[in-house]
């Protein structure tokens, strides 16, 4: 008997350890989503998960989250979860965004039944109702394309294509001009990262290289260029984060000096400082002599639209005016015009899903109606930043499908690769254009609605199971409900003790290269910043150096370290000091012990002198952590800060200590892993 009881004792206990680590996972996943972070919310409310199930609202979280950061396999098997488990009214918009992730997928008859039965709810507002109508029409005018055998496409290679994002090309001659989404800035408050653009001079045979620019904001992103006539001017957009997720843009130009572009943001004409302005397009079209560009400014149909400012000489140009027959009261952006048609990306029309691309003519003093660009330039993903020079015969287009490259394991759709489209003309001209027109499919999608109704009035499965229930099961004989046991939330020192020991991670020799200091001037989050900034060297010289068969293996793992140990141990680190000053607010006396760690790649007396330049950059965390808010509890010795006996130099045996293999010795996440210091105890007096 005294066996089961400690037994059952032991589980309590188990059970609430389990609890701490669920309810801290859920209140950070929480706060990462108020803060448009998405995908740090969804990793937090995935690691809750796998502890223990969880109700409806975290599901729901968890599959939004993903949605939001286009991890598309993820939102799915969330969102499904809550479908299964709760009742339409609970979650009104689960059937659209479950609908607008499975069209995504392409399993177009599945999202049709879902938009359906989002109408027929009725929940939604007139904006989110003709997203489903649209749906609709959608998925059953997908369902009937098929591939145009005259445009083939073609991936970039690796030369340009990063696990990052790449978008906005251009080809000028041999030299492809892009933007690429990879570079980290120490100075920046956020976590997005910044976009550059790269010149690659021999397509994509040579790797990209930023472009020389002089007069940028910065710290700011730099994307989407194009040229004038005669390629002496450069327009481009420059963006700052509003929050995580969001930009705010304006349109700059820049002019060749000989050495490098010097450049100037445009008049309040174009840029209007209430609202973003991004993507130009230039035109030397006679009757559209400007500049085409994407902005959400008032008096256009909603969203983001496509304007259009005539230039009137030197840095001048009229009042833009809204391009109103092609905007929708959705999104309209990447405009491009090759002199005879006008190219844009749209989510408010009839497509395979997210941003397709369309074309329009102007003809007849109007554009025409922008029609579907047709498969294989579109897919259920998004496809954006179409490009085109009939006079080149070039194409190429950014997009987010499954065979982009993706820096996050099973998060398939997250970032943009660059596609080269390869089209027959010839064969391009003898197609009839009725054949993407949108229109032709609303006979067929009214008759399919109807027998979709008839079939569904006689699915009566909720009806069924409570007149079942009323029958079948007898009423209960009265009896005492037992009343769970209430669960305290976990103290300050208990979400303190469940996140230790906390593990941050170094680059290869540093704080301070080559030096026998013991210590340093830097905080943790300098090194921390400048070690994500050569995240991706980090998958060039170790994954892609690899066989083709085994890279995809090693950028998991690379993957795995940065998301799961490096970015987790910064994040534990900020929440770990919150903890912390509460408890010396509260007047308690801290003591944290730091210990330091190397990998096995330099000799033994050099890496201790590291461990203990390790060990400072964290203690000087903890010293200008807020603005030094600490400082007054180490001057009076309130905070104390303890460094133990140094870390073990002798890694595990499968760590090379070659100082010619960079490759393992460097790179490689084994080597990476002992890299690192770590808040090992805090001790509460």
């Amino acid at each position: 008997m005294r066996n089961i009881l400690t037994i059952f004792i032991l589980l309590i206990l188990a059970n609430a350890c389990f609890a701490q680590s669920f309810n801290q996972y859920i209140r950070a996943a929480d706060r990462a989503y108020e803060d448009k972070d998405y995908f740090s919310a969804m990793s937090y409310y995935k690691e809750a998960l796998s502890i223990r199930e969880g109700n409806n609202q975290i599901y729901y979280k968890c599959g939004e989250s993903a949605r939001q950061f286009y991890a598309f396999q993820s939102a799915e098997k969330y969102l499904d979860i809550v479908k299964k488990r709760a009742k339409d009214k609970e979650f009104p918009l689960l059937s659209l965004h479950l609908a607008e992730v499975k069209q995504t997928l392409g399993k177009y008859q599945e999202a049709a039944d879902l938009f359906k039965k989002f109408k027929d709810i009725g929940l939604g507002d007139e904006s989110q109702m003709e997203t489903a109508e649209r749906g609709i029409e959608s998925c059953l005018w997908a369902l009937e394309q098929k591939i145009e055998e005259h445009i083939e496409i073609k991936i970039l290679n690796k030369k340009i294509n990063t696990p990052f994002s790449e978008f906005a090309g251009v080809w000028m001659r041999d030299s492809l001009i892009y933007a690429t989404l990879k570079y980290a800035d120490p100075q920046t408050k956020v976590k997005g990262k910044l976009a550059k653009t790269l010149v690659s001079k021999d397509g994509d045979e040579d790797r990209g290289r930023p472009l020389r620019m002089k007069g940028l904001p910065e710290g700011a992103n730099f994307s989407n260029a194009t040229f004038d006539a005669i390629n002496e001017k450069m327009y481009f957009t420059v963006c700052e984060y509003v929050n995580t997720l969001d930009l705010r843009c304006d349109i700059y130009h820049a002019i060749w000096n000989g050495k490098y572009w010097v450049s100037e943001m445009l008049p309040q004409k174009i840029n209007n400082p209430e609202y973003t302005q991004t993507q130009p397009a230039w035109s030397s079209h006679p009757n559209w002599r400007g500049l085409f560009f994407a902005s959400d400014r008032a008096e256009g149909k909603g969203g983001m639209d496509i304007w259009f400012a005539k230039h009137q000489g030197g840095e001048n140009f009229a009042d833009p005016i809204n391009v109103s027959e092609i905007n929708t009261a959705f999104n309209e952006i990447t405009p491009c015009f090759d002199e005879e048609s006008l190219y844009f990306s749209s989510n408010g029309r009839v497509g395979f899903g997210n941003y397709d691309v369309y074309v329009s003519q102007f003809k007849n003093n109007k554009w025409d109606k922008p029609k579907n660009m047709g498969m294989p330039i579109n897919s259920p993903y998004n496809d954006m930043y179409f490009w085109r020079s009939k006079k080149d015969k070039k194409a190429i287009v950014s997009s987010n499908r499954t065979a982009s490259k993706s820096m996050l394991k099973e998060e398939v759709a997250c970032c943009n690769d660059l596609y080269n489209i390869i089209i027959d003309e010839e064969e391009e001209e003898k197609i009839p254009e009725e054949i993407i027109e949108e229109e032709e499919i609303v006979v067929e999608v009214e008759e399919v609605i109807e027998e979709e109704e008839v079939i569904e009035e006689v699915e009566i499965i909720e009806v069924t199971e409570e007149v079942v229930e009323e029958i079948v099961i007898p009423e209960p004989v009265p009896t005492p409900t037992p009343q769970p046991i209430p669960t305290p939330s976990p103290s300050n020192e208990e979400l303190i003790s469940e996140l230790l020991p906390v593990k941050v991670y170094f680059d290869n020799d540093e704080p301070d290269k080559r030096t026998n200091n013991t210590s340093t001037k830097k905080s943790y989050s300098q090194t921390y910043n400048y070690y994500m900034q050569r995240e991706l060297v980090f998958y060039e010289k170790y994954a892609q150096t690899m066989p083709l068969n085994e890279q995809a293996k090693a950028n998991l793992a690379l993957t795995d370290f940065f998301n799961n140990d490096v970015r987790k141990g910064y994040n534990d680190l900020q929440l770990l000091s919150n903890l912390i000053l509460k408890e010396l607010q509260a007047g308690k006396k801290v003591i944290i012990e730091i210990k330091g760690f190397t990998s096995p790649r330099a000799k033994s007396a050099y890496n201790d002198n590291l461990a203990q330049r390790r060990i400072s950059s964290l203690k000087n965390h903890f010293k200008e952590f807020a603005g030094g808010i600490f400082q007054v509890y180490l001057d009076n010795n309130q905070l104390l800060l303890k460094e133990l006996p140094l870390g073990e130099t002798t890694a595990p045996s499968n760590i090379s200590d070659q100082i010619s293999d960079e490759k393992n010795s460097i790179y490689s996440p084994e080597a990476s892993k002992e890299r690192r210091a770590e808040v090992v105890a805090v001790k509460i007096e």
